[in-house]
């Protein structure tokens, strides 16, 4: 279903005016549907940094155990080229937190996580190294050698002023019964040469902590420590003596157990003095601390924000959402609604919007993805597998792009061009890169989903050029239909063509990649609602081109015969009491690209019952008619 929008009418007729209270940048924002970049994986945590080097900010996300997704900065805010690198060998347990800094000095941006096993003491923040956009080898560093102590949440930041980045977390004992929750600061160690600490200070307070911020609340140059703890019900803030320890300063109980669970910080009544702003998990509320100095607060009624059905409250953020000077609140919901309170510039925040987007959303975040002084909207859909990107105010925006894909050679095979803007996608005009001398284009036709925007009858005007020379592009001019009234929808990516190849049968595995590039100057371009054509930003996509290896199906054993013998090793692979083998193939005995004890019945079915015989290739060697669902590396009887 496409993302709805809502809004209050005078925000429908001009665009939202709001400046970060952080940075000052000031933006026009006006939310249309977004942009969605899918990374592949389901989101644990995720954040927004130049990993790659080229100084466009890259979304990165990574999963429960320990997998990372870089999703790059094409330019105009787009992001794409999504590569994921396995990053979790020995991770048994569950990833929670990361985000990015400079660790070790040299001016590049690295990655740092969080994660713990279910039981075994520990608890360890990893540190992933970038060079030239490639992370390193996991360097991991344990929190606690005797107990289980579970970071949550982390923040980087300089807490003794010596220049170097250091690492806070909250982080929860949680195989104690009361769950106690600390602070747990790690302070870099000057002059090392990688990332390097000194050994962990726990600052214990409440329980099952589940976020914490930085941020100099008592205007002394050094940044103090705001805590919230879920099951604990206590909001605890800790001040900093400039070299790094801390001192609880002042607490807030909440005895009717809202689980206070995200922080956000700025100056509510614009005093000069910075506030706090409570969000809680049980109640779905807003509750404002107003900064009274030296880290005391002053704190306000409960203000109700969720209702039933809209799900779980996520973190909270701040921004001037509506261009009157003062910071408004905006909270995502798991069920894809977020919400904007908007702040009278004396603490209240009594107006509220509300907005529906794609579910799941966790996180979001505030950024100027390209560059052009104007704020974007990002958010974090766990489930979803993707970023979202609401641009500003008429920043029409769009990609085009493949999916990375492995290929065997000498078969016939599909490649689907896929497209995405954050309006109506009415024409398209583009050129396709393509190496024709290992792959040869055959067609280029509407996919499913054009055919189904346009009722079944196709395209108003598909023109392709399947390009005369070696090093023609391929090119297609579409108009799915001159009256507006079809279109691929906003803010979702769609499969607009099929691009029929031929892998050429070369005699070695080898890489290629699938581009774009301009049909008409400047492009390529989409047309969206409103007639508007935008050049659209489109990935460069690396295409493995795989030689299958020849087998014959059946044969288990590899000694060229299909009998019992080859039944029995299937089955006691399939129960671990044998060795895997190298050729996972040779066991999928009926062809349908699965594993199981169906394929064991089969091959005795047509031993003792005259069933059908193995699926092809069977009885000589040769390949499958998938031959990458299922791995071969060598077949022993087979050339």
């Amino acid at each position: 279903m496409r993302p709805m929008i809502s809004m209050r009418p005078s925000l429908l007729l001009s665009a939202l005016m709001w400046c970060c209270f952080s940075n000052g940048v000031e933006a026009q924002f006006q939310f249309m549907s977004p942009i969605p970049t899918p990374v592949g994986l389901v989101i644990s945590s995720a954040c927004i940094c130049d990993v790659s080097g080229d100084s466009i900010p890259d979304f990165i996300a990574v999963d429960g155990g320990g997998t990372i997704a870089i999703a790059r900065g094409l330019g105009d805010g787009v992001h794409g080229e999504v590569e994921q690198y396995e990053r979790g060998d020995g991770i048994d347990g569950l990833v929670r937190g990361i985000t990015c800094g400079d660790l070790d000095g040299d001016g590049d941006q690295d990655l740092v996580f969080t994660w713990s096993h279910p039981m075994e003491p520990g608890g360890f923040v990893s540190f992933l190294v970038f060079d030239n956009g490639i992370p390193s080898q996991r360097i991991d560093y344990q929190l606690d050698l005797q107990l289980n102590r579970v970071p949550f949440d982390l923040e980087l930041g300089d807490m003794n002023s010596d220049g170097r980045l250091d690492i806070v977390m909250c982080t929860t004992l949680l195989g104690d019964p009361f769950q106690p929750s600390a602070v747990t600061v790690l302070l870099g160690v000057p002059g090392a040469s990688g990332p390097a600490f000194f050994p962990p200070l726990h600052h214990t307070r409440s329980s099952l902590a589940r976020d914490v911020v930085l941020f100099d609340l008592d205007l002394d140059g050094d940044l103090d420590v705001v805590m919230a703890c879920k099951d604990g019900n206590a909001l605890c803030c800790f001040e900093n003596d400039s070299q790094g320890q801390l001192t609880l300063a002042s607490e807030f109980l909440f005895p009717l157990l809202p689980e206070p669970y995200s922080i956000a910080i700025s100056d509510f009544d614009s005093n000069g003095v910075p506030d706090l702003m409570l969000g809680t998990w049980q109640n779905r509320s807003l509750i404002p601390f107003m900064g009274m100095g030296s880290l005391q607060f002053n704190r306000q009624d409960e203000i109700p924000v969720g209702q039933f059905g809209w799900g779980l409250m996520h973190r909270i953020l701040m921004n001037d959402m509506d261009g009157d000077g003062i910071e408004d609140v905006v909270a995502p919901f798991s069920s894809g609604l977020f919400s904007i309170r908007y702040g009278d510039g004396a603490g209240a925040f009594s107006e509220e919007d509300t907005y529906v987007t794609y579910q799941s959303a966790k996180n979001a975040w505030f950024e100027d993805l390209d560059d052009n002084g104007t704020l974007e909207y990002v958010m974090e859909h766990t489930d979803l597998q993707l970023f979202t990107t609401f641009f500003g105010s008429q920043e029409l925006r769009g990609r085009l792009f493949f999916d990375p894909v492995s290929l065997p050679t000498g078969t016939a095979q599909e490649l689907t061009v896929k497209v995405t803007a954050n309006l109506g996608i009415r024409e398209a005009d583009l050129g396709i890169e393509i190496d024709k001398a290992v792959l040869i284009p055959q067609d280029l036709v509407p996919s499913d989903q054009v055919l189904t925007a346009t009722g079944g009858v196709g395209p108003e005007l598909w023109l392709v050029d399947l390009g005369g020379s070696a090093q023609g592009s391929v090119t297609l001019s579409m108009i799915l239909d001159s009256t507006g009234q079809a279109g691929l929808g906003a803010g979702l990516v769609r499969d607009m063509a099929q691009l029929l190849v031929t892998v050429a049968p070369v005699g070695q595995d080898q890489e290629t990649f699938l581009g774009f590039t301009e049909n008409t100057p400047g492009g390529p371009f989409v047309t969206v609602t409103g007639g508007v054509s935008i050049a659209v930003r489109h990935d460069l996509t690396p295409v493995q081109l795989i030689v299958p290896t020849l087998f014959v199906r059946g044969d288990v054993n590899q000694n060229g015969l299909v009998n019992v013998a080859d039944a029995v090793v299937l089955l006691r692979r399939m129960f671990g009491i044998d060795p895997q083998g190298d050729c996972f193939a040779t066991g999928d005995t009926d062809g349908d690209g699965d594993l199981d004890v169906s394929d064991v019945i089969h091959i005795l079915r047509w031993l003792f019952v005259s069933g059908d015989s193995p699926a092809a290739p069977f009885p000589s060697c040769g390949v499958g008619s998938n031959p990458l669902s299922l791995p071969c590396d060598s077949h022993s009887y087979c050339p």
